[in-house]
């Protein structure tokens, strides 16, 4: 608990936070060292933070644990020093970032394969078609200017045995 004490009060505009399910929230009196060491959250665990928790927080984290609020990172107890990590120096990512831009990373490698590959298939697909006996653009007007001029004398027999039976 100590050690998540340490890099949860780093964040110091942190002023929700929800442990709910979280093994830690099974520690006794968690919700008061947050509470004591975090001043500013205003909800934990779905649940405002009262004045009246805030006292009782105080009180109980200085007489029980020894701990008491400071400018540095996080209070520690008086009987245990916790020893920070040392920072290692680089990117300054943790390690949890530097996996999910790596995972970002492949995956959009991975999408840009698969878009290359499709637009493969698409112009393999286009080369192969013929588009014989299909009406061109350039028959349109021609088409138009013939609509309606088709007299009697150009029909066929067939088609003129059609006219007739239909009036």
């Amino acid at each position: 608990m100590d050690r998540f004490l340490v890099q949860l009060t780093k964040f110091a505009f942190l002023q929700q936070l929800d442990l709910f399910g979280n093994p830690l929230a099974e520690e006794p009196d968690y919700r008061m060292k947050l509470v004591y060491l975090m001043p500013q959250i205003k909800t934990l665990d779905r649940h405002i933070v009262t004045v009246a928790e805030r006292i009782t927080a105080k009180k109980l984290c200085e007489e029980e644990y020894g701990l008491s609020q400071g400018s540095g990172p996080v209070a520690v107890t008086t009987t245990k020093q916790i020893k920070p990590k040392k920072v290692r120096k680089g990117d300054g990512f943790s390690a949890g970032e530097r996996d999910l831009y790596g995972e970002y990373s492949r995956i959009q490698k991975r999408t840009q394969a698969e878009h290359e590959a499709e637009l493969e298939k698409t112009r393999l697909f286009f080369q192969t078609k013929t588009y014989t006996g299909i009406p061109t653009p350039t028959m349109k007007q021609q088409n138009k200017d013939n609509f309606g001029q088709n007299t009697e004398d150009k029909l066929v027999e067939w088609e003129k045995n059609q006219v007739l039976e239909a009036w």
